[in-house]
């Protein structure tokens, strides 16, 4: 039986300028020129997040005292069409197997449209069948 990876990321690309490809610190972003940019990036983020309710705020003082906190980080990139995008990450070296998510129901698949292609080009030359799944 043969086996078949494939990597997608960077496949169709459209990148016109690689700067898009590179993360700025928060802090860096932050005390450029285009800090308003930034933080209204970040608003419109956190506001996403908000809406998908992403989290829960929790005071400091109201956390039990065997608890330990995941920390974060801003991750900033501006976009070849000139938007400015902001994502925050956590520090997944932190996180532990069911107390702070449940490793049996985690997804975080990211592939574009090209690497669709791909993989259905070989399903196609290979006789494969697929299935679509649609997780929400």
């Amino acid at each position: 039986m043969n086996e078949m990876g494939c990597v997608g990321v960077g496949i169709g690309g459209g990148f016109v300028d690689t700067n898009e490809l590179h993360v700025i610190k928060c802090d860096d972003a932050m005390a450029g020129p285009d800090k308003d940019k930034w933080k209204e990036a970040v608003k419109e983020e956190y506001g996403y997040m908000e809406m998908h309710k992403v989290f829960k705020h929790v005071l400091r003082t109201k956390l039990p005292k065997n608890v330990q906190m995941v920390t974060s980080t801003w991750a900033m990139k501006e976009k070849a069409n000139g938007t400015y995008q902001a994502r925050l990450n956590t520090h997944g070296y932190e996180q532990r197997d069911q107390e702070h998510y449940d490793g049996s129901s985690i997804a975080a698949p990211a592939a574009n449209d090209m690497t669709i292609y791909i993989v259905m080009v070989f399903m196609l030359m290979a006789g494969w069948c697929g299935h679509i799944v649609d997780v929400k």
